[in-house]
């Protein structure tokens, strides 16, 4: 179990370490502010997914596009 704590505080200590030198490049070329994150939000990933899913299936070759298949299923559950 300490050669697993060991492994994840070295690993910590690269990440901040490597975030350092990133931030001083920044700063190299930047100036101060390059220190300062971005203040753009981070990706809705889910959101993101979930909107390209059907369009990638509709551009798939030999399928239908899932909007027909569902009205299609719904016209035959009412028809019975």
């Amino acid at each position: 179990m300490a050669g697993n704590d060991d492994e994840l505080e070295r690993r910590a200590v690269e990440e901040l370490l490597k975030e350092a030198s990133r931030g001083r490049v920044r700063s190299e070329t930047m100036g101060p502010s390059g220190w300062m994150k971005c203040p753009l939000r981070s990706t809705n990933k889910r959101f993101l997914l979930n909107t390209l899913r059907p369009c990638a299936a509709e551009r798939r070759p030999g399928s239908r596009p899932a909007t027909a298949r569902g009205t299609e299923r719904s016209r035959e559950e009412g028809s019975q």
